[in-house]
């Protein structure tokens, strides 16, 4: 039976526990990573979408990028299931349509809300 050392903490290991300590060790980096996955709100979500835009107006690659993979707006960061399926369900050929159907999905109004402001703005 050949015995070998733990890489992190030097304990001798025979080959069978080396198995065991192997899968705990990648579940504890997969623990790792989730906890530091960020997931941003909807707010903030709708301004990286904005700055997505901007950005894609000046720089010709990342513009193609964006249109091919609408989640290339949440750079390293994660969000809510819903709101990454209505990112991906966005599929455009130019940015003003891109900019048009994430305004549809992002920004919508509740109707009563909107019915509010069209009778305000005729009332004024």
């Amino acid at each position: 039976m050949r015995y070998g050392r733990c890489r992190k903490c030097y304990k001798r290991l025979s080959n069978s526990g080396s198995y065991a300590v192997t899968i705990r060790m990648v579940n504890r980096v997969f623990a790792q990573d989730q906890a530091h996955l960020v997931v941003i709100s909807e707010k903030d979500l709708r301004r990286q979408i904005d700055r997505s835009v901007s950005r894609a107006l000046v720089d010709g690659n990342y513009a193609s990028r964006l249109l091919t993979d609408p989640t290339v707006v949440l750079e390293d960061r994660g969000c809510p299931p819903q709101q990454y399926v209505s990112l991906r369900s966005i599929r455009a050929s130019t940015l003003v349509d891109f900019a048009r159907q994430a305004q549809d999905v992002f920004w919508a109004i509740a109707p009563c809300v909107s019915a509010g402001l069209q009778s305000s703005s005729l009332a004024g």
